[in-house]
């Protein structure tokens, strides 16, 4: 995997999405989603010929990591991080274009953002403490 920057989309947990542009390693892709990676075909149509993928840490749900986004079929969430990068036709993950960026990040306005119910409790029991 090479070293060359790229431009993603981080999408954090109960945050809008984001880009940043990020060097192209297994390392820092870990780092990013804070641990082992697992890369999920994005549902969205290819764009310019490539497709786009969906990385997060294919843990996430089993550590317990905030839940993020719920697929719009309602079929599967995201726990923690994960970041989308687009992939060229021989499979290699390549950055986004600006073009792509716009593209996707209207595509996962329709993936229903999830509160994490834990952090709810914990911050109204919070504020009945300070009233």
């Amino acid at each position: 995997m090479s070293r060359n920057p790229i431009q993603v989309i981080v999408v954090n947990p109960l945050s809008a999405p984001g880009v940043a542009i990020i060097e192209h390693s297994l390392e820092n892709m870990q780092k990013l989603v804070g641990g082992h990676i697992e890369c999920v075909a994005f549902s969205g149509s290819p764009i310019l010929g490539r497709g786009v993928d969906l990385w997060c840490n294919e843990e996430g749900k089993l550590l317990g990591l905030s839940q993020n986004r719920m697929f719009p079929d309602g079929t599967d969430l995201i726990a923690g991080t994960f970041f989308l990068a687009a992939h060229d036709g021989e499979g290699e993950t390549v950055g986004l274009t600006d073009e792509e960026v716009r593209e996707v990040i209207a595509a996962l306005e329709a993936w229903p953002m999830l509160i994490d119910l834990g952090y709810l409790q914990q911050m109204t029991e919070l504020k009945g403490k300070t009233t």
